[in-house]
């Protein structure tokens, strides 16, 4: 009889860790969306996808690709600033690829590539 509360204990606790171990590959599996800048601030980009509208979290650990980028971030570590804000390398309008995890419902951005600019006489001037 214990013998047998044994295995069927056993049987429940694997099929527990398989479920758990299932549901962890989901939240922490790295996506992509494609699309244009619709807005950016200093801690969020939002991208029309073809999925529709996305906010993407972004920290001081998302690394952002962009033509020019290396330059410009080199200078403000000259001037004794960290590097560049997310505002000063992507632009509304640009055409990006946003690399992210679902971290508890918030979509945060592990990097962004600016596959395409807008030209500099479409931007905004501040």
């Amino acid at each position: 009889m214990s013998y047998r509360l044994l295995l069927t204990a056993a049987a429940l606790v694997l099929s527990g860790a398989v479920s758990l171990v299932g549901a962890q590959d989901q939240k922490g599996k790295t996506l992509t969306a494609i699309g244009p800048v619709s807005k950016v601030a200093a801690d969020m980009v939002s991208v029309d996808t073809s999925k529709g509208p996305m906010q993407f979290v972004t920290t001081a650990a998302t690394k952002v690709k962009v033509a020019g980028g290396g330059a410009k971030a080199q200078a403000a570590k000259e001037a004794g600033q960290k590097g560049l804000k997310i505002s000063e390398a992507v632009h509304e309008g640009d055409q990006v690829s946003v690399k992210y995890t679902d971290v508890g419902g918030k979509l945060m951005a592990s990097e962004i590539d600016v596959k395409q600019r807008r030209p500099a006489s479409a931007q905004k001037t501040k």
